[in-house]
């Protein structure tokens, strides 16, 4: 309401709105953290053609990616999804082109935005399993296609 008397002067009034002390004069102070630094993260790794593994851990990321590269170098499939396809296809995963989707420093939000991450990524190499305890209603508020069921429709007539 005062911003009027001020109009023609030099003053610049700082409140609410566009012009206040955050935007003006204070910037941010801490650097962004590179991605295979980061913790507490849900992320995708591509592979070879349009194939990617979603995963989440507590660690660094360059840590979980770096036990991936091993498992696959000693030829253990049994560590991970990404780990069986790379060493029975005779793949290698784009570890250089990895991404975080999300950070969550709760371990079971982080768990359901993995399933959710899984869900909505096409061709993904993850298990069935790893989304077997999503609740299908999540499907229609992220627009995906129900999972076909074997059952028979009538079955329950």
């Amino acid at each position: 309401k005062i911003q009027h008397i001020f109009k023609d002067t030099d003053t610049r009034i700082v409140g609410n709105g566009s012009y206040n002390l955050n935007k003006n004069i204070f910037s941010r102070l801490k650097d962004n953290i590179p991605k295979h630094k980061q913790s507490h993260v849900v992320y995708k790794i591509p592979c070879c053609e349009e194939n990617s593994y979603v995963g989440e851990t507590r660690n660094r990321l360059e840590t979980r990616m770096g036990q991936h590269e091993y498992n696959i170098g000693v030829k253990n499939g049994s560590h991970s999804a990404l780990c069986k396809h790379a060493i029975y296809n005779e793949h290698s995963p784009k570890f250089d082109e990895a991404e975080v989707l999300f950070t969550e420093r709760n371990h079971r939000s982080r768990q359901i935005k993995e399933m959710i991450a899984i869900k909505q990524t096409k061709n993904n190499l993850n298990a069935k399993t790893d989304t077997l305890f999503l609740s299908t209603i999540y499907n229609d508020f992220l627009g995906l296609e129900p999972e076909k069921s074997n059952e028979n429709p009538t079955s329950h007539i």
